[in-house]
């Protein structure tokens, strides 16, 4: 109690001092593995966006392993560099046009967002989808339970005996009362309306093979026949109920993981596809459906799955023309990265220019050699989260998800017991979020760089950081990670002179200038 009352006195006090930008700062508390930012119905930080920035200024924001936290300062740029190592912001080399960054609105997720106090869960969305928050433009929706649920169901269970017309298709209350509501809140909040990504993870067990949610099976018969025409009918009910509670949709997935329907045991909901049979149910089934029932907008998006299944899936999928006339993107999770370089997506896109690639799933806590569940305050996972968000940039990706947007002090609810980390862990029990490095991380992107923002080139000696650069109406954007223990000092060649960069070690920077011709 005596550190809540000091700090929250510190906290006021700084804000009525620094109220002229009305940025309130991190309410820090120091736990075993870092920092973590504390909020309740009262009080939670915010920083305002940078919309606009002077000729011959740049506004730098910080964010280090030592708790700096979204910090900005205002330089000058030089007409001479100051540092040896000598970057270029590259802006005729022009790359992919970015669509967004976003979170998951899981059934675990929604409803711990809506079993806070009302003052708390303005807080929450506010800090991701407010201009003075991340400013998040994209969602996951799964449709129907995940792992990150109570417990298993479909929208059409129907005792497992068999409705080919969907008779029985109803909205669970899952989606009434916790995702529509939360997802509602954040369109009312977002500068403009959210693009939403539908994803199942199964269909009812008695269109499957196994008869089950979990474990090994794949949908019934072949493309083209009943089961898989009423599981394409399943995605327009889905569809259709959402509108008429005034939910619309920019996406869907074809399938969650398609790869985890195919192993033997697996332990929460999945549906098992090849890329063959994949391919022919978008052709035969899922695109002619959606076509047919005026959802032809919907950006259908191929694979959803691990970043080593990459180029074979597209190739299988995509070379195919009458479903490639359906599919709009592909895409990818993290949790294989390891086993394949990034450059694998640099080659789908080559092969496939006009299909955008989109990152839909990355969370912590989750591998057998990592702590399973929440590492408060842990640096280390909001690097990972960096790193993966600048590799995949830099390699024709246009936009990265995020899994759960919450999760509590368990990393849960979770009814396998698959228990992760999210950036924002909710304290039930006394009213409270803590906000991880992994929060600020991908504020670091989803604040600053807007969808519609084109990445261009950074030439240079990047001396063991990572980093990425944009242009974003009228201004140039960099993101630069340093993971090294050592600060690095660089020069940043753009249009007006020089930018002198002195990235602290276990730090991450955004640089913005003005980009105006």
């Amino acid at each position: 109690m005596i550190w809540s009352k000091l700090n929250w006195l510190i906290i006021l006090l700084s804000v009525v001092i620094t109220c002229v930008s009305c940025n309130k700062p991190c309410w820090k508390k120091t736990v075993k593995n870092g920092i973590v930012c504390v909020c309740n119905g009262s009080y939670c930080d915010s920083y305002d966006p940078v919309d606009k920035v002077d000729h011959g200024k740049v506004v730098v924001i910080q964010s280090t392993s030592k708790g700096d936290r979204l910090a900005q300062k205002t330089m000058t740029i030089n007409s001479k560099p100051g540092n040896k190592i000598i970057l270029t912001f590259n802006d005729k080399q022009k790359y992919q046009k970015i669509l967004g960054f976003g979170g998951a609105f899981t059934d675990s997720a929604s409803f711990l967002i809506n079993n806070v106090s009302a003052n708390l869960r303005m807080k929450i969305m506010n800090s991701y989808y407010a201009q003075d928050g991340n400013g998040y433009t994209m969602a996951r929706v799964p449709m129907a339970s995940t792992d990150f649920s109570t417990h298993r169901y479909t929208y059409d269970d129907n005792n497992d005996k068999p409705d080919f017309n969907l008779k029985n298709f109803a909205l669970a209350p899952e989606d009434l009362h916790y995702k529509i509501p939360a997802i509602k809140l954040a369109n009312k909040i977002a500068k403009k309306p959210i693009k939403l990504v539908a994803t199942p993870w199964s269909a009812p067990a008695w269109m499957k093979t196994n008869n089950k949610l979990i474990g090994m099976g794949s949908l019934k018969g072949h493309s083209g026949d009943k089961y898989h025409q009423t599981w394409a009918n399943y995605f327009v009910k889905f569809l259709d109920s959402y509108a008429k509670q005034g939910v619309t949709f920019w996406g869907a997935t074809a399938q969650n993981e398609p790869t985890d329907g195919n192993t033997p045991n697996f332990d929460f909901q999945c549906m098992g596809f090849e890329p063959d049979s994949e391919r022919d149910f978008i052709k035969k089934d899922l695109g002619p459906t959606l076509a047919k029932h005026n959802y032809s907008h919907i950006n259908l998006i191929m694979l959803d799955d691990n970043r080593p299944l990459l180029p074979e899936w597209a190739i299988k999928v995509l070379k195919d023309k009458d479903a490639r006339k359906y599919v709009k993107g592909i895409g990818i999770h993290w949790y294989l990265d390891a086993l394949v370089p990034v450059t694998v997506l640099n080659i789908t896109h080559y092969l496939f220019p006009d299909v955008f690639i989109l990152a839909t799933e990355a969370c912590t806590g989750t591998s057998l050699l990592d702590t399973r569940g929440p590492l408060m305050g842990s640096w280390a996972r909001g690097v990972r989260y960096s790193t993966s968000i600048i590799d995949d940039l830099n390699n024709f990706v246009v936009g990265w998800l995020d899994w759960n947007l919450v999760l509590n002090v368990q990393g849960g609810p979770n009814w396998v017991k698959n228990y992760a980390d999210s950036p924002i862990i909710v304290d039930t029990k006394h009213d409270m979020i803590y906000k991880q490095p992994m929060f600020y991380h991908l504020a670091h992107f989803s604040k600053y760089i807007s969808p519609g923002a084109i990445r261009v080139g950074i030439k240079g000696d990047i001396n063991n950081t990572k980093i990425v650069g944009a242009v974003d109406s009228n201004r140039g954007v960099v993101v630069i990670l340093n993971p090294n223990p050592t600060m690095k000092k660089f020069s940043l060649k753009v249009a007006e002179g020089y930018i002198d960069m002195e990235i602290p070690g276990d730090s991450i920077q955004t640089y913005i200038f003005n980009h105006s011709k």
